[in-house]
């Protein structure tokens, strides 16, 4: 009976998605309604809902985990500075100058 919540929870998330919402909204919103619908249906246990700050406890002290904000800030830092494009130029005109690139 409840084997179609998968199927449609991936859908939902894509609707919301190509409506233009962000990444962190349809997901959670999604997640959130169909823990609701679980619940009503009696497949998912409101309960476990105590048991999320544990989870994102534990998860935070993973430092893979923690490297990828880092790297999406300094990436974004990259790509709006000047800087970088004042040590990349040499570094491309070196390639083109051994006829590399």
């Amino acid at each position: 009976m409840i084997d179609w919540l998968g199927p449609l929870m991936f859908v939902g998330a894509l609707v919301l998605l190509s409506l233009g919402y962000p990444v962190a909204f349809s997901l959670g919103g999604v997640a959130i309604i169909f823990a609701l619908l679980g619940t009503a249906l009696g497949a998912f246990d409101l309960e476990l809902f105590g048991l999320m700050p544990l989870r994102i406890f534990s998860i935070m002290n993973n430092y893979t985990l923690l490297a990828i904000p880092y790297f999406i800030f300094m990436g974004s830092m990259l790509e709006k500075r000047v800087l970088p494009n004042v040590f990349w130029k040499p570094w491309e005109l070196s390639w083109d100058v051994c006829g590399v690139v």
